[in-house]
Protein backbone atom coordinates (compact mmCIF):
# COMPACT_ATOMS: atom_id res chain seq x y z
CA UNK A 1 0.00 0.00 0.00
CA UNK A 2 1.21 3.30 -1.39
CA UNK A 3 1.86 6.70 0.81
CA UNK A 4 -0.36 9.11 1.25
CA UNK A 5 -0.26 11.95 -0.31
CA UNK A 6 -0.14 15.16 2.21
CA UNK A 7 1.17 18.66 2.81
CA UNK A 8 3.13 18.24 6.60
CA UNK A 9 3.82 21.60 8.75
CA UNK A 10 6.88 21.06 10.59
CA UNK A 11 6.18 22.49 14.32
CA UNK A 12 10.34 22.18 15.15
CA UNK A 13 12.50 19.92 12.89
CA UNK A 14 11.83 20.14 9.53
CA UNK A 15 13.91 16.66 8.74
CA UNK A 16 12.10 15.13 11.91
CA UNK A 17 8.67 16.51 10.99
CA UNK A 18 9.10 14.86 7.42
CA UNK A 19 10.82 11.35 8.69
CA UNK A 20 7.64 10.83 11.47
CA UNK A 21 5.23 11.49 8.44
CA UNK A 22 6.57 8.50 6.09
CA UNK A 23 6.56 6.74 9.47
CA UNK A 24 3.12 7.59 9.67
CA UNK A 25 2.31 6.68 6.03
CA UNK A 26 2.05 10.06 4.76
CA UNK A 27 4.17 11.13 1.62
CA UNK A 28 5.19 14.71 2.86
CA UNK A 29 5.00 16.07 -1.14
CA UNK A 30 4.46 19.95 0.66
CA UNK A 31 6.60 20.95 3.63
CA UNK A 32 5.86 24.07 5.49
CA UNK A 33 7.68 25.89 8.63
CA UNK A 34 6.10 27.82 10.78
CA UNK A 35 7.75 31.13 9.67
CA UNK A 36 6.37 29.92 5.74
CA UNK A 37 2.42 29.59 7.69
CA UNK A 38 2.77 32.97 8.72
CA UNK A 39 2.67 34.43 4.82
CA UNK A 40 0.35 33.77 2.02
CA UNK A 41 -0.82 30.20 1.68
CA UNK A 42 -3.24 30.19 -1.47
CA UNK A 43 -0.34 28.52 -3.87
CA UNK A 44 0.05 26.26 -1.63
CA UNK A 45 -3.74 25.40 -1.00
CA UNK A 46 -3.66 25.70 -4.86
CA UNK A 47 -0.61 22.93 -5.53
CA UNK A 48 -1.97 20.52 -2.83
CA UNK A 49 -5.64 21.19 -4.75
CA UNK A 50 -3.75 20.28 -8.16
CA UNK A 51 -1.96 16.97 -7.20
CA UNK A 52 -5.14 15.74 -5.16
CA UNK A 53 -4.20 16.25 -1.34
CA UNK A 54 -6.52 15.93 1.20
CA UNK A 55 -4.68 15.47 4.48
CA UNK A 56 -2.20 17.82 6.16
CA UNK A 57 -0.16 16.81 8.99
CA UNK A 58 1.21 19.33 12.00
CA UNK A 59 4.14 17.92 13.89
CA UNK A 60 4.26 18.10 17.22
CA UNK A 61 6.21 16.61 20.19
CA UNK A 62 3.09 17.30 22.12
CA UNK A 63 0.45 18.91 21.26
CA UNK A 64 -1.36 19.15 24.61
CA UNK A 65 1.53 21.47 25.47
CA UNK A 66 2.55 22.66 22.11
CA UNK A 67 2.65 26.77 22.59
CA UNK A 68 0.49 29.06 19.96
CA UNK A 69 -1.88 26.12 18.81
CA UNK A 70 -3.88 28.06 17.63
CA UNK A 71 -1.79 29.30 15.14
CA UNK A 72 -1.23 25.86 13.42
CA UNK A 73 -4.96 25.30 13.38
CA UNK A 74 -5.31 28.65 12.09
CA UNK A 75 -3.05 27.70 8.78
CA UNK A 76 -5.10 24.22 8.71
CA UNK A 77 -7.75 26.50 7.95
CA UNK A 78 -6.55 28.45 5.57
CA UNK A 79 -5.32 25.34 3.73
CA UNK A 80 -9.06 24.07 3.94
CA UNK A 81 -7.74 20.60 3.57
CA UNK A 82 -10.48 18.20 4.54
CA UNK A 83 -8.80 15.53 6.94
CA UNK A 84 -5.98 17.15 9.82
CA UNK A 85 -3.93 14.74 11.98
CA UNK A 86 -1.75 15.91 14.76
CA UNK A 87 1.33 13.68 14.68
CA UNK A 88 4.05 12.84 16.79
CA UNK A 89 7.57 11.34 16.86
CA UNK A 90 7.66 8.00 16.20
CA UNK A 91 4.37 9.07 13.95
CA UNK A 92 1.51 8.13 16.10
CA UNK A 93 -1.60 9.96 15.52
CA UNK A 94 -2.28 12.57 18.58
CA UNK A 95 -5.47 13.51 17.25
CA UNK A 96 -7.73 13.51 13.75
CA UNK A 97 -9.80 16.38 13.08
CA UNK A 98 -12.11 17.21 10.55
CA UNK A 99 -12.12 20.94 8.67
CA UNK A 100 -15.31 21.68 10.17
CA UNK A 101 -13.39 21.14 13.46
CA UNK A 102 -10.71 22.55 13.04
CA UNK A 103 -12.91 25.98 12.13
CA UNK A 104 -14.58 25.00 15.56
CA UNK A 105 -11.56 25.66 17.44
CA UNK A 106 -10.56 28.63 15.57
CA UNK A 107 -13.56 30.19 16.44
CA UNK A 108 -13.06 30.14 19.84
CA UNK A 109 -9.67 32.50 19.33
CA UNK A 110 -11.18 35.66 20.17
CA UNK A 111 -11.92 33.90 23.49
CA UNK A 112 -8.46 32.83 24.17
CA UNK A 113 -6.66 36.01 23.02
CA UNK A 114 -8.83 37.60 25.46
CA UNK A 115 -8.13 35.26 28.53
CA UNK A 116 -4.21 35.30 27.50
CA UNK A 117 -3.97 39.34 27.47
CA UNK A 118 -6.25 39.01 31.17
CA UNK A 119 -2.49 36.73 32.09
CA UNK A 120 -0.55 39.22 30.65
CA UNK A 121 -2.92 41.95 33.05
CA UNK A 122 -2.47 40.10 36.14
CA UNK A 123 1.24 39.24 35.67
CA UNK A 124 2.30 42.57 34.90
CA UNK A 125 0.26 44.01 37.93
CA UNK A 126 1.75 41.53 40.17
CA UNK A 127 5.33 42.35 38.91
CA UNK A 128 4.69 45.89 39.15
CA UNK A 129 3.21 45.14 43.01
CA UNK A 130 6.87 43.19 44.03
CA UNK A 131 8.66 45.97 42.08
CA UNK A 132 7.76 48.25 44.55
CA UNK A 133 9.22 47.17 47.22
CA UNK A 134 12.98 48.06 45.79
CA UNK A 135 15.81 45.91 45.95
CA UNK A 136 15.84 43.39 48.55
CA UNK A 137 18.65 42.81 50.79
CA UNK A 138 21.18 39.96 50.00
CA UNK A 139 20.34 36.57 51.51
CA UNK A 140 23.66 34.15 51.88
CA UNK A 141 23.41 30.30 50.76
CA UNK A 142 21.10 28.49 53.47
CA UNK A 143 23.74 25.71 54.82
CA UNK A 144 20.72 23.87 56.29
CA UNK A 145 19.03 23.48 53.39
CA UNK A 146 17.83 19.91 51.46
CA UNK A 147 19.40 21.52 48.36
CA UNK A 148 18.45 23.90 44.94
CA UNK A 149 15.38 24.24 43.32
CA UNK A 150 16.19 24.87 39.70
CA UNK A 151 13.14 26.33 37.16
CA UNK A 152 13.96 26.08 33.71
CA UNK A 153 10.85 26.74 31.69
CA UNK A 154 12.40 24.00 28.94
CA UNK A 155 13.24 24.79 25.03
CA UNK A 156 9.81 23.89 24.10
CA UNK A 157 8.05 20.02 23.62
CA UNK A 158 10.76 17.65 22.22
CA UNK A 159 13.54 20.13 22.45
CA UNK A 160 16.45 17.63 23.46
CA UNK A 161 19.48 19.61 22.06
CA UNK A 162 21.03 22.73 22.12
CA UNK A 163 22.74 25.44 24.17
CA UNK A 164 20.32 26.03 27.17
CA UNK A 165 19.77 22.40 27.38
CA UNK A 166 23.63 21.44 27.94
CA UNK A 167 24.11 24.96 30.42
CA UNK A 168 21.52 24.06 32.43
CA UNK A 169 22.07 20.57 33.11
CA UNK A 170 25.64 20.76 33.03
CA UNK A 171 25.16 23.79 36.19
CA UNK A 172 22.85 21.03 37.92
CA UNK A 173 24.95 18.13 37.97
CA UNK A 174 27.81 20.53 39.07
CA UNK A 175 25.44 21.32 41.38
CA UNK A 176 24.78 17.93 42.66
CA UNK A 177 28.69 16.85 42.43
CA UNK A 178 28.86 19.64 44.91
CA UNK A 179 26.76 17.66 47.39
CA UNK A 180 23.25 19.64 46.63
CA UNK A 181 19.85 17.59 45.67
CA UNK A 182 18.53 19.21 43.08
CA UNK A 183 14.74 19.25 42.12
CA UNK A 184 13.61 20.66 38.51
CA UNK A 185 10.83 22.45 38.11
CA UNK A 186 9.79 22.99 33.93
CA UNK A 187 7.22 23.08 31.56
CA UNK A 188 8.38 19.92 29.84
CA UNK A 189 9.88 16.61 29.36
CA UNK A 190 13.53 16.53 30.02
CA UNK A 191 15.88 15.71 27.58
CA UNK A 192 17.95 12.48 28.58
CA UNK A 193 20.91 14.56 29.43
CA UNK A 194 19.08 16.67 31.68
CA UNK A 195 17.32 14.11 33.21
CA UNK A 196 20.60 12.79 34.48
CA UNK A 197 21.41 15.77 36.08
CA UNK A 198 18.48 16.08 38.26
CA UNK A 199 17.21 14.04 41.29
CA UNK A 200 13.81 15.30 41.23
CA UNK A 201 11.47 16.31 38.76
CA UNK A 202 8.04 18.34 39.07
CA UNK A 203 7.12 18.58 35.26
CA UNK A 204 4.00 21.58 35.25
CA UNK A 205 0.91 19.81 33.93
CA UNK A 206 -0.54 21.10 30.07
CA UNK A 207 -1.42 24.44 30.51
CA UNK A 208 -4.85 25.31 28.88
CA UNK A 209 -5.10 26.50 25.79
CA UNK A 210 -5.84 30.27 26.77
CA UNK A 211 -2.36 30.58 28.77
CA UNK A 212 -0.68 29.22 25.28
CA UNK A 213 -2.13 31.34 22.54
CA UNK A 214 1.10 33.54 21.64
CA UNK A 215 4.33 32.25 22.77
CA UNK A 216 4.92 36.10 24.91
CA UNK A 217 1.48 34.85 26.69
CA UNK A 218 2.88 31.44 26.98
CA UNK A 219 6.07 32.62 28.79
CA UNK A 220 4.26 35.19 30.78
CA UNK A 221 1.22 32.15 31.87
CA UNK A 222 4.40 30.08 32.71
CA UNK A 223 4.98 31.93 35.81
CA UNK A 224 1.73 30.92 37.21
CA UNK A 225 2.39 27.24 36.80
CA UNK A 226 5.77 27.26 37.31
CA UNK A 227 5.25 29.62 40.71
CA UNK A 228 2.84 27.13 41.93
CA UNK A 229 4.43 23.44 41.56
CA UNK A 230 7.46 25.18 42.43
CA UNK A 231 5.74 26.65 46.23
CA UNK A 232 4.22 22.97 46.50
CA UNK A 233 7.62 21.87 46.66
CA UNK A 234 8.32 24.07 50.02
CA UNK A 235 5.90 21.79 51.80
CA UNK A 236 8.27 19.13 51.14
CA UNK A 237 11.71 20.43 51.18
CA UNK A 238 14.20 23.08 52.80
CA UNK A 239 16.19 24.68 49.51
CA UNK A 240 19.59 25.92 50.49
CA UNK A 241 18.91 28.15 46.88
CA UNK A 242 16.59 28.73 44.29
CA UNK A 243 18.53 28.67 40.44
CA UNK A 244 16.75 30.06 37.60
CA UNK A 245 17.74 30.80 34.26
CA UNK A 246 16.81 34.24 32.70
CA UNK A 247 14.46 33.74 30.46
CA UNK A 248 12.26 36.55 28.57
CA UNK A 249 9.28 37.54 30.70
CA UNK A 250 9.92 34.13 33.63
CA UNK A 251 10.33 35.75 36.99
CA UNK A 252 8.87 33.25 39.00
CA UNK A 253 11.69 32.32 40.55
CA UNK A 254 12.34 35.57 42.74
CA UNK A 255 9.00 34.96 44.05
CA UNK A 256 9.63 30.76 45.10
CA UNK A 257 13.27 32.55 46.90
CA UNK A 258 11.52 34.84 48.44
CA UNK A 259 8.53 32.83 49.99
CA UNK A 260 11.33 30.08 51.24
CA UNK A 261 13.50 32.85 52.53
CA UNK A 262 16.79 32.25 50.99
CA UNK A 263 18.88 33.48 47.82
CA UNK A 264 18.22 32.84 43.94
CA UNK A 265 20.70 32.88 41.58
CA UNK A 266 19.63 33.71 38.04
CA UNK A 267 21.56 32.41 34.81
CA UNK A 268 22.47 35.39 32.72
CA UNK A 269 23.35 34.45 28.82
CA UNK A 270 22.11 37.87 27.52
CA UNK A 271 19.72 41.02 27.77
CA UNK A 272 16.19 39.45 26.76
CA UNK A 273 15.55 42.99 25.61
CA UNK A 274 18.15 43.18 23.22
CA UNK A 275 17.67 39.80 22.05
CA UNK A 276 13.90 40.62 21.11
CA UNK A 277 14.97 44.24 19.41
CA UNK A 278 17.68 42.82 17.26
CA UNK A 279 16.84 38.82 16.83
CA UNK A 280 12.90 38.34 17.50
CA UNK A 281 11.27 41.34 15.36
CA UNK A 282 8.89 43.62 16.44
CA UNK A 283 5.60 42.86 14.70
CA UNK A 284 2.97 45.67 16.36
CA UNK A 285 1.76 42.56 18.49
CA UNK A 286 4.83 41.71 19.71
CA UNK A 287 5.70 45.59 20.97
CA UNK A 288 2.28 45.75 23.00
CA UNK A 289 4.70 43.06 25.77
CA UNK A 290 7.80 45.19 25.35
CA UNK A 291 7.20 47.21 28.14
CA UNK A 292 6.61 44.38 30.57
CA UNK A 293 10.03 42.86 29.18
CA UNK A 294 11.50 46.26 29.94
CA UNK A 295 9.96 46.60 33.56
CA UNK A 296 10.81 42.50 34.35
CA UNK A 297 14.35 42.59 33.32
CA UNK A 298 14.98 45.36 35.07
CA UNK A 299 13.29 43.93 38.08
CA UNK A 300 15.11 40.33 38.04
CA UNK A 301 18.67 42.56 37.93
CA UNK A 302 17.58 44.16 40.92
CA UNK A 303 16.23 41.33 42.61
CA UNK A 304 18.53 38.35 42.39
CA UNK A 305 20.98 37.63 45.05
CA UNK A 306 23.42 36.66 42.30
CA UNK A 307 23.79 37.30 38.37
CA UNK A 308 25.73 34.19 36.93
CA UNK A 309 26.48 35.78 33.31
CA UNK A 310 28.29 33.70 30.93
CA UNK A 311 30.89 36.20 29.76
CA UNK A 312 32.26 39.40 30.72
CA UNK A 313 30.23 41.27 27.98
CA UNK A 314 26.71 39.67 29.14
CA UNK A 315 27.39 40.74 32.73
CA UNK A 316 28.05 44.14 31.24
CA UNK A 317 24.47 43.96 30.36
CA UNK A 318 23.04 42.68 33.24
CA UNK A 319 24.97 45.60 34.81
CA UNK A 320 22.89 48.24 32.48
CA UNK A 321 19.67 46.68 33.06
CA UNK A 322 20.38 47.74 36.84
CA UNK A 323 21.80 44.91 38.75
CA UNK A 324 24.54 45.80 41.28
CA UNK A 325 28.43 45.23 40.48
CA UNK A 326 28.35 42.80 43.64
CA UNK A 327 25.86 40.29 42.58
CA UNK A 328 26.93 39.92 38.99
CA UNK A 329 29.67 37.70 38.49
CA UNK A 330 31.01 35.74 35.18
CA UNK A 331 30.52 31.89 35.15
CA UNK A 332 31.88 30.68 31.70
CA UNK A 333 30.04 27.94 29.69
CA UNK A 334 31.90 24.94 30.87
CA UNK A 335 32.11 20.76 29.49
CA UNK A 336 30.92 17.12 31.73
CA UNK A 337 33.90 15.44 30.55
CA UNK A 338 32.32 12.19 31.41
CA UNK A 339 29.61 12.90 28.75
CA UNK A 340 31.93 13.82 25.98
CA UNK A 341 34.22 10.42 26.97
CA UNK A 342 30.74 8.39 26.44
CA UNK A 343 30.54 9.95 22.92
CA UNK A 344 34.41 9.25 22.03
CA UNK A 345 34.21 5.61 23.17
CA UNK A 346 31.36 5.31 20.59
CA UNK A 347 33.09 6.79 18.10
CA UNK A 348 34.87 4.99 14.75
CA UNK A 349 38.65 5.77 14.27
CA UNK A 350 39.52 9.61 13.08
CA UNK A 351 40.13 9.87 9.68
CA UNK A 352 42.67 10.58 7.25
CA UNK A 353 42.72 14.35 7.40
CA UNK A 354 39.98 15.05 5.56
CA UNK A 355 36.50 15.36 7.74
CA UNK A 356 35.66 18.39 9.63
CA UNK A 357 33.03 19.06 11.55
CA UNK A 358 30.47 22.12 12.94
CA UNK A 359 27.74 21.54 15.53
CA UNK A 360 25.33 24.59 15.91
CA UNK A 361 21.45 25.35 15.94
CA UNK A 362 22.24 27.82 12.53
CA UNK A 363 21.77 31.17 14.64
CA UNK A 364 21.98 34.25 13.39
CA UNK A 365 25.69 34.23 15.16
CA UNK A 366 27.13 30.53 14.62
CA UNK A 367 28.92 31.53 10.92
CA UNK A 368 27.28 28.25 9.13
CA UNK A 369 27.17 30.75 5.70
CA UNK A 370 30.93 31.14 6.38
CA UNK A 371 31.52 27.23 7.28
CA UNK A 372 29.47 26.49 3.43
CA UNK A 373 31.72 29.07 2.10
CA UNK A 374 34.79 27.75 3.13
CA UNK A 375 33.96 23.77 2.81
CA UNK A 376 33.70 25.50 -1.32
CA UNK A 377 37.37 27.06 -0.97
CA UNK A 378 39.07 23.37 0.02
CA UNK A 379 40.22 20.77 -1.70
CA UNK A 380 37.34 18.23 -3.00
CA UNK A 381 38.99 15.82 -0.82
CA UNK A 382 38.14 17.52 2.44
CA UNK A 383 34.31 16.87 3.50
CA UNK A 384 32.71 18.57 6.36
CA UNK A 385 29.45 17.41 8.76
CA UNK A 386 27.33 19.89 9.86
CA UNK A 387 25.33 18.78 12.94
CA UNK A 388 21.99 20.78 14.27
CA UNK A 389 19.14 21.98 13.17
CA UNK A 390 17.43 26.01 12.80
CA UNK A 391 15.96 28.60 10.65
CA UNK A 392 18.99 29.15 8.78
CA UNK A 393 19.52 25.89 7.69
CA UNK A 394 17.67 26.00 4.60
CA UNK A 395 19.63 28.75 3.64
CA UNK A 396 23.07 27.40 4.32
CA UNK A 397 22.00 24.09 2.23
CA UNK A 398 20.59 26.22 -0.73
CA UNK A 399 24.16 28.41 -0.50
CA UNK A 400 25.55 25.06 -0.93
CA UNK A 401 24.25 24.08 -3.30
CA UNK A 402 24.93 27.25 -5.36
CA UNK A 403 28.54 26.94 -4.48
CA UNK A 404 28.26 22.96 -5.69
CA UNK A 405 29.56 21.73 -2.26
CA UNK A 406 26.10 20.46 -1.41
CA UNK A 407 27.32 16.61 -1.66
CA UNK A 408 30.64 17.36 0.24
CA UNK A 409 28.59 18.14 3.49
CA UNK A 410 26.19 15.96 5.48
CA UNK A 411 23.12 17.46 6.95
CA UNK A 412 22.34 15.59 10.09
CA UNK A 413 19.66 17.38 11.36
CA UNK A 414 19.16 17.67 15.23
CA UNK A 415 20.58 14.26 16.82
CA UNK A 416 21.19 13.47 20.43
CA UNK A 417 23.88 14.74 22.35
CA UNK A 418 26.05 11.59 22.50
CA UNK A 419 25.37 10.93 19.08
CA UNK A 420 26.76 14.32 18.15
CA UNK A 421 29.55 14.44 20.72
CA UNK A 422 30.20 10.25 18.25
CA UNK A 423 30.00 12.10 15.16
CA UNK A 424 32.85 15.32 16.16
CA UNK A 425 34.88 12.89 17.90
CA UNK A 426 35.06 11.01 13.98
CA UNK A 427 36.61 14.19 12.52
CA UNK A 428 39.92 14.97 12.26
CA UNK A 429 39.34 18.72 13.19
CA UNK A 430 36.54 21.04 14.52
CA UNK A 431 35.28 24.35 13.53
CA UNK A 432 33.83 27.49 15.49
CA UNK A 433 33.42 30.21 12.76
CA UNK A 434 31.28 32.40 15.12
CA UNK A 435 30.74 35.88 13.50
CA UNK A 436 29.82 38.95 14.90
CA UNK A 437 26.98 40.40 16.43
CA UNK A 438 24.37 43.22 15.21
CA UNK A 439 24.57 46.26 15.74
CA UNK A 440 27.85 46.51 17.16
CA UNK A 441 26.83 44.99 20.20
CA UNK A 442 30.10 42.55 21.56
CA UNK A 443 30.00 39.15 21.14
CA UNK A 444 28.47 38.25 24.74
CA UNK A 445 28.11 34.60 24.19
CA UNK A 446 29.48 31.26 25.76
CA UNK A 447 29.47 28.77 23.07
CA UNK A 448 29.32 25.59 24.70
CA UNK A 449 30.69 23.64 21.79
CA UNK A 450 33.95 25.77 22.13
CA UNK A 451 34.25 23.69 25.82
CA UNK A 452 33.21 20.35 24.33
CA UNK A 453 35.19 20.98 21.22
CA UNK A 454 38.05 21.13 23.70
CA UNK A 455 37.20 18.12 25.44
CA UNK A 456 36.79 15.91 22.61
CA UNK A 457 40.74 16.74 22.13
CA UNK A 458 40.17 17.22 18.05
CA UNK A 459 42.35 20.49 16.43
CA UNK A 460 39.96 23.47 16.73
CA UNK A 461 40.09 26.15 14.20
CA UNK A 462 37.67 28.93 15.66
CA UNK A 463 37.03 33.24 14.69
CA UNK A 464 39.13 35.03 17.26
CA UNK A 465 35.70 36.89 19.15
CA UNK A 466 35.17 38.10 22.58
CA UNK A 467 35.64 35.12 24.72
CA UNK A 468 36.29 32.72 21.86
CA UNK A 469 40.14 34.76 21.73
CA UNK A 470 39.94 34.41 25.45
CA UNK A 471 39.55 30.57 26.25
CA UNK A 472 41.92 29.35 22.92
CA UNK A 473 45.16 30.53 22.60
CA UNK A 474 46.37 30.70 19.20
CA UNK A 475 49.05 27.86 18.48
CA UNK A 476 48.68 26.24 21.60
CA UNK A 477 45.15 24.62 21.90
CA UNK A 478 43.46 26.09 18.62
CA UNK A 479 44.22 28.34 15.90
CA UNK A 480 42.22 31.45 15.59
CA UNK A 481 41.43 33.40 12.41
CA UNK A 482 39.26 36.51 11.53
CA UNK A 483 35.78 36.27 12.01
CA UNK A 484 33.61 36.01 9.17
CA UNK A 485 36.63 35.62 6.84
CA UNK A 486 35.94 32.38 4.54
CA UNK A 487 39.42 32.52 3.01
CA UNK A 488 41.10 32.87 6.26
CA UNK A 489 38.98 29.90 7.36
CA UNK A 490 39.89 27.65 4.65
CA UNK A 491 43.57 28.16 4.47
CA UNK A 492 43.96 27.60 8.35
CA UNK A 493 41.98 24.12 8.01
CA UNK A 494 44.09 23.25 5.01
CA UNK A 495 47.02 24.47 6.48
CA UNK A 496 46.29 22.80 10.25
CA UNK A 497 45.16 18.94 7.90
CA UNK A 498 48.63 19.33 5.96
CA UNK A 499 50.94 19.18 9.16
CA UNK A 500 52.17 15.83 10.02
CA UNK A 501 50.02 15.04 12.45
CA UNK A 502 46.73 16.58 11.28
CA UNK A 503 47.21 19.15 13.97
CA UNK A 504 46.45 16.75 17.07
CA UNK A 505 49.14 18.42 19.28
CA UNK A 506 46.32 21.21 19.10
CA UNK A 507 43.55 18.40 20.17
CA UNK A 508 45.64 17.07 22.92
CA UNK A 509 46.44 20.45 24.23
CA UNK A 510 43.21 21.92 24.01
CA UNK A 511 41.71 18.34 26.61
CA UNK A 512 44.48 19.18 28.85
CA UNK A 513 43.06 22.53 29.18
CA UNK A 514 39.76 21.90 29.45
CA UNK A 515 39.80 19.06 32.07
CA UNK A 516 42.04 21.47 34.41
CA UNK A 517 39.91 24.60 33.89
CA UNK A 518 36.59 24.14 32.43
CA UNK A 519 34.19 21.44 33.81
CA UNK A 520 30.66 22.10 35.06
CA UNK A 521 31.87 21.15 38.73
CA UNK A 522 34.02 23.90 38.76
CA UNK A 523 31.65 26.50 37.79
CA UNK A 524 29.24 25.27 40.25
CA UNK A 525 31.63 25.53 42.91
CA UNK A 526 31.93 29.35 41.87
CA UNK A 527 28.32 29.94 42.12
CA UNK A 528 28.05 28.20 45.66
CA UNK A 529 31.42 30.10 46.73
CA UNK A 530 30.25 33.51 45.88
CA UNK A 531 26.13 32.68 47.58
CA UNK A 532 28.07 31.41 50.92
CA UNK A 533 30.28 35.02 50.83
Amino acid sequence: MGLERSVVIASGSRESARQDALIAGLDPVIMLTKSECAGALGSVRRRADELGIHTLAIHTADWSRQPMAQFYELAAVRLGLPDCRIIAPGGATQLRMSQKEVAARVAALPFEVAGGLGVFAAEAARCARTMRNGSRARRALNGAGDGVIAIWMGAGPGTAVGGSVTHVSGVLSGFRNNGQRVTLVTLYEPPPQMAAAIDELVCVPPMPRWARVTGEITAISANRWARAAAQAELSKLRPSFVYQRYDAYVTCGVEVADRAGVPVVLEWNNSAVWARNHWHGTHRFKRLFTPLLEHEERYLARRADLLAAVSDHAAKMALDAGAAAERVVTVPNAVDIAAIDAGIALASSANDGSLIGWVGSFGDWHGAEIMVEAVALLPDRIRAVMIGDGVRRDGCEELARRLGVWERIEWTGSVPHIEAIRRLAECDLLVSPHVPLPGGQPFFGSPTKLFEYMAIGRPIVASRLEQLGEVLEDGETARLVPPGDARALAATIEQVLGEPDHGMHLGIAARARAEREHTWDQRARTILDRLSA
